[in-house]
């Protein structure tokens, strides 16, 4: 018998000469034909030739079955493609074979079809067909689910296989198909579930990581709470930097809030301290007055002027109220709390014009406040200190004289941004918000116009070369601290940033670039520095300068403590160093009255 074989369209050119026995059929020679030509890379399908070493996919079975149909059962057919699959003497395609079959779940498939396992079956197609990407193979499982309405239902409890109806068997098919469904998608949620676990891990290790990775001196108080106070004080710093591109809110009032949530919000008012703590205007000022009550009707009181810190950008008297009244009991002093203007709101020199009119009218006034104009303290800490210490100047030049000047950590020059402290500290963001983003941001918001404010302020390229001339001797390193410190006059420099800054360098921002015959007409002063603090150098170079004038100061160097710690009495942020920071300052402040 002579046949021409076309398998998907592709004619064979040949004539092809067949020969059956008695044990033969059209089918097994088929299939042996189709091997046979398979292998000698002869059999085109889909105008693609079959290597050898291609896996034989079910398709190419299914494209001979579709040839033999007519004479064989699909169940024959199967059977005999899997004695052949025995008969191969080649390991590597079949390994390859049944590879394909595992990785597609088809294996499984043809096996339960096989067992008239169908219930197994019609499950197991469901759950692999949608991962199969071969169209000919997915058409083998519609193919499948097509014949098997008309199978047995094998009941894997009774072992009885039995004849059911198509609507039945079309009921099953719904009934495992909403199974697998329900299945998936516990499957699918449990993962997600697993991948939110691992989410959360993931989130909490580098929280961790980031929390740990923060050095910090030897002896530092506290240090896993300053750790979580930093970081998360950052984390907030850089939301409010994007929300601020966004135009949705200013960073600045992001960390103003922040600010005060950390210590403002816990206010405390104890009655066996027994002060009057009341809020009023003095010369159109706002002001917040903590008195002892022993003090009230006394006519010649002793007051301490107090100027809060934030770097001209941040606190209040709410802000800044626990450390206050904390002072006043501690000093047992009438204490005023200046509510100055703030920047970016209100330019320089609108805070420090605040701060200088509540003290002139108290110097001026006194008998109507009932002080003595003669005892009166001025204090402050960091840009607080700054605005005691330049209006102490103001005074003096005005004919007053203050009683003592106390200043905690204060921020006293914006002339050279390299002294080792800056260069130091300012890598380590303290208390996450001091760093050198920030510092540029500060002085931007100080400026009269928000100008751009560009790193190389950082190596002092806003201060001209005349300026460094006339104004390093105030604050010369070689000279007040003791160290090896070179100072290059010619370094570059910025025009654009020495026309705009040039307010930093006047003696209203930088207190310390002063003569030292203005340095001496100063009163008593007390001067405190933290070691963990940018602002750490130029408060030595300030005793330096004030001793070798023999001038009466007392200074003291809180070295394991950091720029702002004082504030930070209550709470769960609450740290040690601030109460003996506060106690010590009181007690020095009262040694001295």
């Amino acid at each position: 018998m002579q046949i021409k074989l076309i398998i998907n369209d592709v004619e064979d050119e040949n004539l092809i000469d067949i020969s059956l026995d008695s044990s033969s059929t059209i089918s097994s020679w088929l299939i042996d034909y189709y091997f046979t030509k398979t292998y000698l890379n002869q059999v085109k399908i889909s105008n693609k030739s079959i290597q050898p070493n291609i896996i034989i996919g079910l398709h190419d079975m299914f494209s001979i079955y579709q040839i033999i149909q007519t004479t064989s059962t699909l169940k024959e057919f199967f059977e005999l493609c899997k004695k052949k699959f025995q008969n191969i003497k080649n390991d590597l395609i079949l390994d390859n074979y049944n590879n394909y079959l595992n990785r597609c779940g088809l294996n499984d498939i043809i096996d339960l079809f096989h067992q008239c396992k169908l219930k197994l079956f019609i499950r197991k197609i469901i759950f692999n067909i949608n991962n199969i990407k071969n169209e000919i193979d997915r058409l083998i499982l519609n193919y499948l689910l097509e014949i098997s309405l008309e199978r047995y239902i094998y009941d894997e409890n009774t072992q009885l296989s039995t004849i059911e109806t198509n609507q039945t068997i079309l009921k099953l098919f719904d009934n495992e198909k909403n199974y697998v469904e329900q299945t998936i998608t516990k499957i699918v949620m449990k993962s997600l579930l697993g991948m939110n676990i691992f989410v959360v891990i993931i989130s909490l290790i580098v929280l961790l990581i980031g929390i740990i990775y923060q050095p910090l001196p030897k002896d530092f108080p506290q240090p896993w709470k300053y750790r979580f106070l930093s970081y998360w004080a950052h984390r907030i710093d850089q939301l409010g930097y994007y929300c601020e591109q966004m135009n949705l809110f200013t960073r600045i009032d992001l960390i103003r809030n922040l600010h005060y949530l950390s210590i403002g919000l816990f206010q405390k008012r104890h009655p066996e301290c027994h002060l009057k703590v009341y809020d009023r205007k003095i010369a159109n000022v706002s002001v917040r007055i903590y008195e002892p009550e022993e003090l009230i009707n006394y006519e010649k009181k002793t007051v301490m002027i107090y100027f809060h810190g934030g770097g001209f950008l941040l606190g209040s008297v709410e802000t800044y109220d626990q450390a206050t009244y904390l002072m006043a009991n501690l000093t047992r002093t009438t204490l005023i709390a200046v509510e100055y203007r703030l920047a970016p709101e209100y330019r320089f020199p609108s805070g420090l014009e605040d701060c200088l009119s509540v003290s002139r009218e108290l110097f001026k006034n006194g008998n109507n406040y009932k002080i003595n104009s003669n005892r009166i303290i001025l204090s402050g800490d960091s840009a607080g200190g700054n605005l005691a210490l330049v209006v102490s100047h103001s005074l003096i030049n005005d004919g007053y004289r203050p009683y003592l000047l106390s200043l905690l950590y204060p921020s006293l020059q914006f002339f050279d941004f390299t002294l080792p402290s800056y260069r130091l500290y300012l890598k380590q963001n303290i208390l996450g918000v001091l760093n050198e983003n920030n510092l540029l941001s500060m002085v931007s918001l100080l400026s009269e116009d928000d100008i751009q404010i560009t790193n190389d302020i950082l190596f002092n390229s806003h201060v001209s070369i005349d300026d460094k001339k006339k104004l390093y001797p105030f604050i010369d390193p070689n000279k007040y601290l003791s160290i090896s410190y070179e100072f290059n006059e010619s370094q570059q420099k910025n025009e654009n940033l020495i026309k705009n800054l040039k307010f930093l360098l006047s003696p209203l921002m930088s207190p310390l670039l002063v003569s030292d015959q203005q340095l001496i007409q100063l009163p008593k002063i007390l001067l405190f520095t933290t070691e963990f603090d940018i602002l750490r150098d130029e408060g030595f170079i300030f005793a330096s300068r004030l001793n070798s004038l023999n001038k009466t100061i007392y200074h003291h160097h809180f070295s394991n403590a950091f720029h702002g710690a004082h504030v930070f009495l209550y709470g769960p942020l609450r740290f040690e160093i601030a109460h003996q920071m506060i106690e010590h300052t009181a007690q020095i402040i009262r040694n001295h009255m």
